[in-house]
């Protein structure tokens, strides 16, 4: 009776499939959330100023020409200030500083001094500090056109690092207006994280586009930069033209195995899968491939892609080079990989670890279908109590079918009864269900009979 409701080895089941089918699709959106970080220009990611912006004030000096623009005095102070702040003697900086502050100059020399006060806070990285000596000494006007039009500049930028974005919005338009066409490429990525920060993607990739291009004329390929307008294309649905950027990226920047990554999850989006699956081929073989979600994710798309025993390559591996975290997934997908490949012994042990570190008993019921089909009776029986132990079963009915199949097989004939009794209070089973209770009954009745005729 059993074997007649077992004609084949239970292999991937249509669930199975689906959960597979949909490993592969997180593939694609493992590779969205990654892409949709690329906003970011600096280490601290997307929504903060980048090091390069807030630090400018540290590698920039004052253009004081102190022999002609501010008297000795003044002149010897701020070369002393300077000094310090060379070797970052900060303290020593802003004493020099602070005592010139108190003295009578003139407009032209305070201006300079609250600059360079404003230096030495950057340097401190008290930004907030920084941007008042800035605003009072760019309020003073006081300083010459480009100084004035540098300090403007810098407070766009120092508002960006205190998120007052709409001041440093306000302020760098402003700055623009009066730059004209000696804006930097880095000026433009400045206002277009101001604007990315506002959600205004539209006119931060407008911006970014045009710093990019700019920065193309002076050779100035940064990569923080093809990050940003990779980013922006993708927030403004543009994946074609990211999807190009980003094999301009995997050449300009090699090694970087998230530009690989992203690539590929381009592919995923516009539905071309094989090159996407290929350039997730071209991923491992170069060994860029160190998280554990992409080995998983390659593993279970090997299996979907109908080549399973690469799947239990990059899995094995994965689990002896300590790549791949020890989870129910990752060694299911891994007994999956092993059934798909036709090696049904080798899939029984990931099966039983996965069913081991599984929140539910499910897996522990797929296991007592592969021990029945082997007929190890006692081992399924024993897999099957597990999983009903362990409960938040999705057939609770079907898995007291399956311990009771394994209980007959092993003879034991009450108990048995017992559990097919159990599946019939599930509707799906309950047809099922009596049928083994009725021919139980006779079993038993026919045992009973056997052994009273024995005289035992």
């Amino acid at each position: 009776m059993f074997r007649q409701g077992m004609k084949k080895r239970p292999a991937v089941t249509a669930r199975w499939r689906r959960k597979i089918g949909g490993l592969c699709a997180a593939v694609a959106v493992a590779g969205l959330v990654q892409v949709t970080g690329l906003p970011g220009m600096s280490d601290a990611g997307f929504g903060g100023i980048s090091e390069a912006q807030a630090q400018r004030a540290k590698r920039e000096k004052p253009k004081t020409k102190a022999s002609k623009t501010v008297s000795k005095k003044v002149g010897l102070a701020l070369l002393k200030a300077q000094d310090a702040l060379a070797v970052d003697n900060n303290a020593e900086a802003l004493a020099i500083l602070n005592r010139l502050l108190n003295t009578d100059m003139k407009d032209y020399e305070r201006a300079v001094v609250l600059r360079m006060i404003g230096y030495v806070y950057s340097n401190m990285g008290d930004y907030k500090r920084a941007l008042s000596m800035f605003e009072q000494a760019y309020q003073m006007k006081a300083l010459d056109e480009q100084g004035q039009s540098d300090l403007l500049y810098y407070i766009g930028q120092l508002y960006l690092a205190e998120d007052r974005v709409d001041e440093a919005i306000k302020t760098l338009e402003l700055w623009f207006a009066q730059a004209g066409d000696s804006a930097s490429p880095q000026a433009f990525f400045t206002l277009a994280q101001a604007y990315a920060m506002k959600e205004d993607y539209r006119k931060a990739h407008e911006l970014a586009e045009e710093g990019l291009a700019k920065a193309r004329l002076q050779e100035d390929l940064r990569e923080n930069w093809f990050r940003f307008v990779a980013g922006m294309r993708y927030q403004n649905k543009k994946v074609k033209e990211m999807q190009t950027l980003l094999r301009e990226m995997v050449g300009l920047f090699p090694g970087k195995s998230q530009y690989w990554s992203q690539l590929a999850s381009t592919y995923s989006i516009l539905d071309d899968e094989e090159t996407s699956y290929y350039f997730r081929i071209m991923m491992y073989i170069q060994d860029m491939m160190k998280k554990s979600t992409e080995l998983g994710s390659l593993g279970s798309l090997h299996i979907y892609k109908e080549t399973p025993i690469r799947g239990v390559r990059v899995l094995e591996k994965g689990f002896t080079d300590g790549l791949l975290k020890e989870e129910a997934d990752n060694y299911e997908t891994l007994s999956i990989a092993y059934q798909e490949a036709r090696e049904w012994k080798k899939s029984i042990k990931p099966l039983g670890i996965a069913a081991g570190l599984s929140e539910d008993g499910d897996l522990y019921i797929r296991l007592c279908q592969s021990y029945l089909f082997d007929r190890e009776y006692a081992k399924a029986e024993g897999a099957c109590r597990k999983g009903i132990s362990k409960g938040e079963l999705r057939d609770p009915g079907g898995a007291w079918m399956l311990l009771g199949t394994a209980q007959y097989s092993r003879g034991k004939l009450e108990p048995a009864r017992k559990s097919f009794v159990n599946a019939a209070r599930y509707e799906k089973n309950e047809k099922n269900a009596q049928r083994w209770i009725n021919f139980l009954d006779l079993e038993i009745k026919r045992a009973n009979a056997k052994k009273a005729a024995s005289g035992s």
